[in-house]
């Protein structure tokens, strides 16, 4: 968990330090990927610890399933509540217990604070480093050209979570195979299989005299060449 925050009920936000003045130059282009998401890669296989192997040509050496994942903030009402907004166009906003909101983008206003942006029924709302949320709510029209402004109060406890939590983008799996030296050149196969379908293939060829070798997100070690075979030195986590 990141963090937990609670404020009292029947008062007015802080202060968001922007205004309808200067919002325009001070978001417009401005939201980021907040800075606790990331990118993860788990590599499931028969996975190497650094000892030294010999293959020969055309033998697999990498056999691994690929799952991408997004690691991103997640917004998590523990207690019913509700924001009111002064904007006619946006009158409230009812967080609802479990009912959780991704948060993958922040923003940095023109005085250099960071913002959570909280994407509630197409409205921003934003969070500040107290994890409380400020008095401003913007929403664009429908051709996202035009941006408005509306203060907010809360007249109910707010109690929330927020927590960090992967979620799946794709699964691939991926087979390296050895094809062999010669004219001066290791060669391998780079392939990307879904299911029993291969949807991408790659022809790598390195220098014979390398030393050390990158195919994909993988870095070995070449130990030595004995004829048509290769001994390589890898050691694979199972997260990258």
């Amino acid at each position: 968990m990141l963090a937990t925050s609670a404020v009292s009920a029947g008062i007015e936000l802080p202060d968001c330090k922007f205004d309808s003045g200067t919002v325009g130059s001070t978001f417009k282009g401005k939201f980021r990927a907040a800075h606790d998401a990331s990118n993860l890669l788990e590599v499931k296989g028969d996975l190497k610890g650094g000892e030294e192997i010999s293959y020969t040509k055309n033998s697999p050496v990498i056999v691994a399933d690929l799952i991408s994942k997004k690691i991103i903030p997640v917004f998590s009402p523990t207690s019913d509540f509700t924001l009111n907004s002064s904007s006619f166009m946006s009158p409230t906003f009812k967080f609802k217990t479990g009912k959780n909101i991704n948060m993958p983008f922040e923003a940095l206003s023109a005085d250099g604070s960071v913002y959570r942006v909280v994407r509630l029924e197409g409205r921003d709302l934003f969070l500040d480093s107290n994890n409380v949320f400020c008095n401003k709510v913007i929403f664009d029209d429908s051709r996202g050209q035009t941006w408005s402004l509306g203060t907010l109060t809360q007249d109910q406890p707010s109690i929330f979570d927020i927590n960090l939590t992967e979620f799946l983008v794709q699964t691939q799996s991926m087979r390296i195979i050895f094809t062999g030296v010669g004219m001066g050149q290791i060669s391998f196969q780079q392939l990307l299989v879904n299911g029993s379908t291969i949807v991408e293939t790659k022809t790598r060829n390195f220098d014979q005299f390398s030393k050390q070798i990158r195919i994909a997100p993988f870095t070995f070690d070449i130990i030595g060449i004995e004829g048509d075979a290769i001994k390589l030195r890898y050691a694979i986590p199972d997260r990258l």
